[in-house]
């Protein structure tokens, strides 16, 4: 017995459209849409761990990337009000590149103070707080 395969489109009853496989002459049989399902659930989840673990290991060029990228989105906007003011574009991107190393340079400063501040004062912290924990016992 020779089985021959054709699509054809049953007419729309309920609003959505519904494909008939023939597979002989007098055998029709609806199409399952999600015969798959879980196939394709396990197809999206390897690749929801692929695309995690390349992000993991490519953080180390990625983070680097990100952040070139957000500081030419902050400095794009100063650079061009120097530019305004007739300052050549490249003294104009020296003078704010400049202007944010030294910034993010003295927030560091400062935190790296505090911590070593802190870290010498630890013992004195120590103690105050063993006796405050003993006062509520």
């Amino acid at each position: 017995m020779q089985e021959r395969t054709s699509l054809e489109t049953a007419p729309e009853t309920s609003g959505e459209a519904r494909i008939l496989i023939t597979r002989s002459a007098s055998t029709e049989v609806m199409a399952r849409p999600n015969q798959n399902q879980n196939e394709s659930h396990l197809l999206v989840l390897v690749s929801a761990v692929v695309i995690v673990a390349a992000l993991y290991f490519a953080k180390v060029v990625l983070v680097p990337f990100a952040l070139a990228i957000l500081f030419t989105f902050i400095l794009a906007t100063p650079v061009s009000w120097l530019e305004r003011i007739r300052v050549p574009r490249f003294l104009a991107v020296m003078i704010m590149v400049l202007l944010a190393v030294g910034a993010v340079g003295s927030v560091g400063w400062v935190v790296t103070n505090q911590l070593v501040d802190a870290t010498s004062q630890w013992p004195k912290y120590r103690t105050n707080i063993k006796n405050k924990i003993e006062s509520y016992k």
